[in-house]
């Protein structure tokens, strides 16, 4: 089975900042380590690096990068 991550999903699995937790968090690493657990592929939408590059805080820009 083929899963495609767009960012509302990618987002909260991803450090905003070094202390930082999204809203989110905890369900997305639920969600991706039962993907994972099943062997199942995952996939990243190309729209995502357009999303996370438009943010205007440049230090989580550069992490989530």
């Amino acid at each position: 089975m083929k899963f495609l991550f767009d960012t509302n999903v990618l987002i909260p699995l991803e450090p905003g900042s070094t202390t930082d937790i999204e809203e989110g968090t905890l369900e997305a690493a639920r969600l991706y380590r039962l993907i994972s657990e099943s062997h199942c592929q995952v996939y990243l939408h190309p729209a995502v690096l357009d999303d996370i590059r438009r943010d205007k805080n440049t230090e989580r820009r550069a992490l989530r990068e």
